[in-house]
């Protein structure tokens, strides 16, 4: 029995340090799945997530403002290449994608919730990097999308 309780113990001290986060990286998954053909539209997904959950960590307006702008401008892309694409009607597009987002995005919420009770920062690294990713990708076509 003691032994038991040991090992019971010594099991959940080496876990308690663990860190699950719900998902790879951006990067990490285009390049394990650029062959599938919803690849584009999982990067758009991901994408207004992370913009929406970067929103959500920011106290600075003008930041916020801008984030949340990106945010809408690539879910509203996303929106019009799904329809065109899948020929589905408006109000589905505007269904499918807001699903996947906010399923995406509860992912970082609770990434970051369990990321800063263990660390004090609400920012996971692969949030960090997907935010780069992100900008990197949508920065040079955001005067096109805007229009």
């Amino acid at each position: 029995m003691k032994k038991l309780l040991l090992t019971i113990l010594f099991t959940l001290v080496l876990s308690g340090g663990a860190f699950s986060q719900s998902m790879i990286d951006l990067k990490t998954y285009m390049e394990k799945n650029q062959n599938d053909k919803d690849f584009v539209y999982y990067t758009y997904y991901r994408c207004t997530a992370v913009y929406n959950y970067a929103t959500r960590s920011t106290t600075d307006e003008e930041l916020r403002d801008k984030l949340r702008q990106t945010s809408a401008a690539i879910m509203s892309f996303s929106m019009e290449a799904l329809s065109k694409e899948m020929k589905l009607d408006a109000e589905t597009a505007i269904q499918r994608v807001t699903d996947h987002v906010e399923l995406i995005h509860k992912n970082y919420i609770q990434d970051g919730y369990e990321y800063h009770a263990k660390t004090g920062d609400y920012f996971e690294p692969y949030m960090k990097s997907d935010l780069i990713l992100c900008n990197e990708l949508f920065q040079p076509i955001m005067k096109d999308i805007l229009k």
